[in-house]
């Protein structure tokens, strides 16, 4: 019983401690660019818009390190996340007429969000950007955000282009189109 008692008063006052030492973390933020556009509070990262999808890509680094590197970071997350969209928009048509890929197609779609995808990822367009420079306790980080853009044709064209790597790779998915069973630009 004492060795129980002990044990009891012994995570409390760890309790105690781990409380009163917490407190609340200050965010002071040291620079930033002129005003913080609305996109940048925003929660969603994709939506379309007159005619255009508008993405928006965020990337953290450390307070040393250049704002021109973090906004090229932010930028290559934004190309990511365009053809992550995509290649999940191809797998959700081909989920939905339950048709399957080949192993060939599927190295060819995970491919598609790499370096190793032989394409350009072409028509997107940076048109806005926004940094705050802040400082943790005694860690100093930037925050980047890119607005990109890319126009409904272009992201069809682009579409088209992953979409055609995969139907080289796999031949049942080029027949399932031409027999208009699959439906990818609906």
């Amino acid at each position: 019983m004492r060795i129980f008692g002990w044990i009891v008063a012994s995570v409390g006052v760890l309790g105690l401690n781990a409380c009163s030492s917490g407190g609340e973390i200050k965010k002071v933020v040291i620079d930033e660019s002129e005003q913080k556009p609305a996109w940048v509070g925003n929660s969603r990262t994709a939506w379309e818009e007159s005619g255009k999808i508008y993405l928006k890509s965020s990337q953290q680094i450390r307070g040393n390190e250049r704002l021109s590197g973090c906004y090229d970071l932010a930028r290559m997350n934004a190309k990511t996340l365009l053809i992550s969209e995509i290649q999940e928009s191809i797998k959700g048509v081909l989920d939905t007429n339950e048709a399957s890929l080949s192993e060939n197609a599927e190295i060819v779609l995970s491919k598609s969000r790499s370096s190793e995808f032989s394409a350009a990822v072409a028509g997107v367009r940076f048109s806005a950007e926004y940094f705050a420079r802040y400082r943790i306790d005694d860690e100093e980080r930037i925050d980047c955000h890119v607005l990109s853009e890319i126009s409904k044709q272009d992201h069809t064209r682009l579409k088209r282009m992953v979409l055609s790597k995969v139907v080289e790779a796999d031949p049942k998915v080029k027949e399932q189109i031409q027999k208009k069973h699959l439906d990818f630009f609906n």
